[in-house]
């Protein structure tokens, strides 16, 4: 993997991550394409992004850290867009890029159905572009990085195979991956284009930093808990201390939490194997985290009791009110999801012991997921006004 490299979303957690490690790791020129902003140059947008990761998500850490000064020749940015054809670049500039082998990370990860035509746009015209791309450029090999959760509705023990269609997908964005997926497997038997497809889980951070993803799944779940609870503490300044907060949650349900430093290495050491072409591979932990334990954790973040429970009949009208208000994350909540991952610990070659995240950690990512809430300059300037608000209530009284 030393040739040159495609790769998308490099401006996002994961996609930042992997291009650090793919620096340090390998000697390619990596091609790396992102959409134009108006605040600043692609370039140098993406550079403060890969510096602020450095100084943040992988200080001290050997597998990520690079001398962003010596390395950043080998960066080349194209400035386009997935959601285009010829990923938005000129005619020329287009035909003249070679690559050995694309990674692509680039997506639109949301659950609303408002969005449901913006998000097939980016996820699945953005895979025919670079199916296009790959096949009209020499067939270079596809890293494909899908979701663990193109399993929808399945439970139980769920396999690294074709995602079952006798099992609903969750929201649109399942639906979006789904169906990339299954263009990616017919380039692959049709076309014999080189592929594999990579699963992972819900990544939550570092391992070793603790430094938050603020775009997965489960940060926006866990921002939606907050605004909703000091929404409730601006009318009822004392319901979560005197009043369990009751979650609806399956009694076994358990999340595939793992972290992005442990995705990366687990998915650069399998595509460094040539017999890996034409695999599907779940990068999830072996250690399922426990979903109620991890709820009961919130009670040590935000300073309210809670109880979890599998009937709704059990929720009281502020409980329904944090349910509602977390809606599009229910399906999550509710089953256990075992994915097979032996396929990943015998091909990368790390131990399973390595991806447990342990207790402390998780409490951890919780209070720093809880601190970036209340940093938010926007929210700040509500709650301000809600003090204001009550104050002049008191005196009016």
């Amino acid at each position: 993997m030393d040739g040159s490299i495609l790769l998308t979303g490099a401006t996002g957690f994961l996609g930042g991550h992997l291009l650090l490690y793919l620096l340090k790791h390998t000697d390619a020129a990596i091609y790396c394409l992102a959409r134009r902003k108006a605040a600043l140059p692609t370039a140098e947008r993406l550079r403060r992004r890969l510096a602020e990761i450095l100084a943040a998500s992988v200080a001290g850490d050997p597998l990520f850290e690079v001398n962003l000064d010596c390395e950043w020749a080998r960066v080349r940015v194209l400035e386009g867009d997935l959601r285009q054809s010829r990923l938005g670049l000129t005619a020329d500039h287009y035909d003249s890029i070679r690559v050995d082998d694309i990674w692509h990370v680039g997506a639109d990860v949301d659950f609303s159905e408002q969005r449901r035509d913006a998000i097939f746009t980016t996820n699945l015209n953005g895979i025919r572009h670079v199916l296009e791309f790959a096949q009209t450029h020499g067939n270079p090999t596809l890293n494909y990085v899908s979701t663990a959760y193109v399993c929808g509705e399945r439970f139980g023990c769920i396999p690294d195979e074709p995602a079952d269609e006798g099992f609903a997908a969750n929201n649109a964005y399942e639906e979006s991956k789904r169906a990339a997926e299954r263009a990616v497997l017919q380039a692959h038997a049709q076309g014999g284009l080189p592929i594999r497809i990579f699963r992972p889980g819900i990544i939550v951070g570092h391992s070793r930093t603790r430094v938050i993803d603020k775009a997965s799944g489960m940060h926006t779940y866990l921002m939606g808990l907050y605004r909703t609870k000091e929404a409730v503490d601006a009318q009822m300044p004392e319901h979560f201390k005197n009043v369990p907060v009751t979650f609806l949650v399956g009694d076994d349900a358990t999340l595939s939490l793992i972290s992005v430093d442990h995705v990366v290495e687990a998915m650069y050491r399998i595509a460094r194997r040539g017999e890996t072409i034409g695999e599907i591979v779940h990068i999830t932990n072996p250690y399922p985290t426990d979903l109620p334990q991890l709820l009961h954790m919130l009670a040590d973040v935000f300073d309210a009791k809670v109880k979890t429970s599998s009937d709704v009949g059990r929720l009281n009208a502020i409980d329904l009110l944090v349910s509602e208000k977390t809606k599009p994350f229910h399906p999550y909540f509710l089953n256990n999801k075992q994915f097979d991952c032996s396929k990943m610990v015998r091909l990368s070659n790390i131990p399973a012991e390595a991806f447990r995240i342990a207790e402390p950690v998780k409490l951890e990512l919780l209070r720093r997921s809880f601190e970036c809430h209340l940093s938010d300059p926007r929210l700040q300037v509500l709650r301000r006004r809600r003090v204001s608000t009550r104050e002049v209530n008191s005196c009016s009284k």
